[in-house]
């Protein structure tokens, strides 16, 4: 009896078990923000696979044509997970914006400076390490969560392109605008559409 009694509460552990992880799965693939790669606009090509980019106020998923809404004054946060295929140390990460303009064309501007990865934000690997060097590890799966302010002197707008890129710091190549003859390492280069900055 004891026996049959223990099999069917790990059978039925093991049940919830899965279907907690599905329903997980599930919301994670929901709250995706609307992205695509963009490491083949840039000089060099990035290593990293495996990326997934989540931003709070996005109801999009991967692929659709929903919008990621940020209020003026809050800070939204965004978490990017993916794989490390080599080791880069000394990381830092740039943000450029593409805002419309006149004649429906974009102008491309970066969003604040330059930041460390390590000590701005938080990138933890899947083993519980931090950043390697200031930097990441070969062969790891990391988690990077940082946030950015929304400023309330922000004009609201509809359809901005954020990019985001992970790359090692070189001091002759700090130009935000000159991203893509950046000649060192890049982690990765998303682009995250559809955003929308509200009141």
């Amino acid at each position: 009896m004891g026996s049959n009694h223990f099999t069917f509460s790990t059978i039925v552990f093991i049940i919830c078990a899965i279907s907690v992880g599905t329903t997980l799965a599930k919301e994670a693939e929901r709250l995706q923000a609307n992205w695509k790669l963009c490491g083949d606009e840039l000089m060099a090509k990035p290593s990293a696979t495996d990326v997934q980019v989540f931003v709070s106020g996005c109801e999009a998923t991967n692929g659709t044509d929903s919008k990621c809404v940020l209020y003026k004054g809050t800070s939204a946060i965004m978490t990017i997970k993916f794989k490390s295929s080599e080791a880069i140390p000394s990381l830092e990460r740039i943000i450029a914006a593409r805002v419309p303009a006149a004649f429906d064309k974009k102008v491309e501007m970066p969003y604040g400076p330059a930041i460390s990865p390590c000590t701005n934000s938080s990138m933890v690997a899947s083993d519980g390490t931090e950043c390697f060097e200031d930097g990441v590890d070969a062969n790891k799966s990391y988690t990077y969560v940082s946030s950015f302010d929304v400023l309330k002197s922000f004009p609201s707008v509809q359809d901005i392109e954020t990019r985001i890129i992970l790359r090692q710091k070189l001091d002759k190549h700090r130009k935000i605008r000159l991203y893509r003859k950046h000649p060192g390492p890049t982690v990765f280069c998303v682009l995250v559409n559809h955003i929308e900055v509200a009141e």
